[in-house]
């Protein structure tokens, strides 16, 4: 059900200026809203109504949609991926991201500081940034592949392995101990 009352109260508050001015226009202009329609929700949203982050969060997914259905590779920076979504919400959309990206048409790089948004994403994607002085190292898979692997048999979460540092030397030098 579209809300035709919301609809009529917007045409009857703008000016539209010569908008049925066929000669003009070509034809009667009517305003065109963008509506998107919830599992849990009785109504359809209108763009106006949406949240910044929700908007955000559609705005990406039609893109990205856009470059895989024309066939386009291309790289996509996404700053502070889950700002303005709830937990539920930006889980799902970084879920719905990474296997759209693994198609291998879009390369995605995210950037957050989001302990449950680390923990969501598996460290295979990750790529951690060390800054110091003139110096920024990356640290990845390809890279530290021993102590990616190593951290899995920790038993903490992938958000503990940015917090502790453990990318920086996994478990170090270990002591050997001799018999």
């Amino acid at each position: 059900m579209v809300p035709t009352k919301r609809i009529d109260a917007i045409e009857k508050n703008i000016d539209f200026k010569d908008a049925n001015d066929e000669e003009e226009i070509g034809a009667a202009w009517k305003p065109e809203y963008l509506y998107v329609k919830e599992h849990d929700l009785a109504e359809m949203t209108e763009q106006i109504y949406m949240s910044q982050g929700m908007f955000r969060a559609l705005s990406l997914i039609i893109q990205i949609n856009y470059l895989l259905l024309a066939g386009k590779p291309s790289c996509i920076l996404i700053d502070d991926i889950g700002e303005g979504l709830d937990f539920e919400r930006s889980s799902a959309l970084i879920q719905l991201l990474i296997r759209k990206a693994e198609t291998g048409i879009v390369q995605l790089i995210m950037t957050t500081n989001d302990r449950f948004i680390m923990n969501g994403v598996p460290l295979d994607y990750w790529s951690v940034i060390e800054r110091k002085p003139g110096l920024a190292k990356l640290h990845n898979t390809s890279n530290s592949k021993q102590i990616f692997e190593d951290f899995k048999f920790t038993g903490l979460n992938n958000f503990d392995f940015f917090s502790t540092q453990f990318y920086i030397e996994g478990f170090g030098e270990e002591e050997v101990v001799s018999q």
